[in-house]
């Protein structure tokens, strides 16, 4: 429910910049998906010899409502429900042991793009409410340790991209998008039991997500302001 406050706050958005522009703004709806790689970042685990991180991935799948304006410009909100995990290595026994994350999220950006000769370039911010976060320690079953994270993660979004193939009111797009979240991963109760791979060490560092994500959306153009003279309202002409 938060997740979609927040989207329709964004939407809300959209039509007032829109607005403001009016001549020439056209909307388009689409859906994407993504996949790539996510890694929770934390400078303690990098220097600690006996913890290695694995190349570890997740998904992502979603909707997104887009205002354009000014030929170049566009305004995008996006909700996707998105995957993502972390593997480690543990050497601390004589066996080495797995640790395996499993995260799920509800994310809602709000993202700037800007398009010219077939391409796009797009930033903005990314708030994604924690679903769950499951472990699994190697021989025991996979636990929930969602008590342990934040239940929201602030990050921030950077992506490029290219047109595939489409027409005026029909596209396909793909792209890829780098993602850091700021602040930490761990709230104080992970923090005090030693979180994401219970150890304490001498002095305490935040974990990040860090993602890596390749794109593909289609999007489908529905409507346009416009008026037939100055005295007339403007109006969403559809297609």
């Amino acid at each position: 429910m938060k997740g979609i406050r927040v989207l329709l706050s964004a939407a809300v958005t959209i039509v007032a910049m829109s607005l403001s522009f009016a001549q020439g703004t056209w909307f388009d709806i689409g859906v994407k998906g993504a996949y790539g790689i996510t890694m929770m970042a934390n400078k303690n685990i990098f220097d600690d010899r006996q913890i290695d991180h694995r190349l570890s991935g997740g998904y992502g799948f979603g909707v997104t409502l887009g205002a354009h304006f000014a030929e170049d410009h566009g305004i995008l909100v996006e909700y996707m429900r998105s995957t993502g995990g972390q593997k480690f290595d543990d050497e601390r026994t004589a066996t080495k042991q797995l640790i395996d994350y499993e995260w799920t999220t509800n994310d809602v950006l709000l993202l700037y793009r800007f398009s010219g000769n077939g391409g796009y370039f797009e930033i903005g911010p990314k708030v994604s409410f924690v679903s769950d976060i499951m472990r699994e320690l190697e021989g025991t079953p996979m636990t929930d340790v969602s008590d342990f994270y934040e239940d929201k993660w602030y990050s921030g979004v950077l992506g490029f991209g290219t047109y595939i193939a489409g027409s005026e009111v029909f596209t396909i797009q793909a792209g890829i998008r780098l993602h850091y979240q700021f602040g930490d991963m761990v709230n104080e109760s992970g923090q005090a039991a030693g979180f994401p791979v219970n150890e304490t060490y001498e002095s305490y560092d935040k974990t990040n997500l860090i993602m890596a994500q390749i794109h593909l959306e289609v999007n489908y153009a529905f409507g346009r302001f416009a008026r037939r003279s100055c005295r007339d309202r403007w109006k969403l002409i559809l297609f």
